[in-house]
């Protein structure tokens, strides 16, 4: 009796929120495979788009799922410690992750040097 008013009151929240939910044993996975590295093998790495808009990485059936921004953001702190990347790289990527973390904002500089007649550098603009 309790386990078909829980499937009626699931069945009715689904139909009011669109959302089927585990419950009804009718759960649909909605992620999109965008690469696996052996195509078959459920147990190799792969990555996949989440409905949320979200990216899952799958190493070892362990999945973290982020946005993108938090993706980049992964990649510029592997910058600053790559042993691959000139010293010089490595040094401005910590820089620039610095900044951003401390709420920096990077000056509008231009891309062009200053017109002749102008003694300004992009330093004071």
């Amino acid at each position: 009796m309790i386990e078909s008013r829980i499937k009626s009151a699931a069945l009715d929240f689904s139909r009011k929120s669109g959302i089927k939910p585990a419950v009804l044993g009718c759960c649909s996975n909605t992620d999109k495979e965008i690469w696996r590295k052996k195509p078959g093998d459920y147990y190799a790495p792969s990555i996949h788009v989440t409905e949320g808009g979200g990216i899952g990485m799958n190493v070892g059936g362990h999945v973290i799922v982020a946005p993108i921004e938090r993706w980049h953001e992964a990649a510029e702190l592997l910058m600053c410690v790559n042993p691959c990347l000139p010293e010089w790289r490595r040094k401005l990527a910590m820089w620039l992750l610095n900044a951003r973390v401390k709420g920096y904002k990077q000056p509008n500089v231009p891309d062009e040097p200053p017109a002749t007649g102008d003694s300004r550098t992009p330093k004071d603009l």
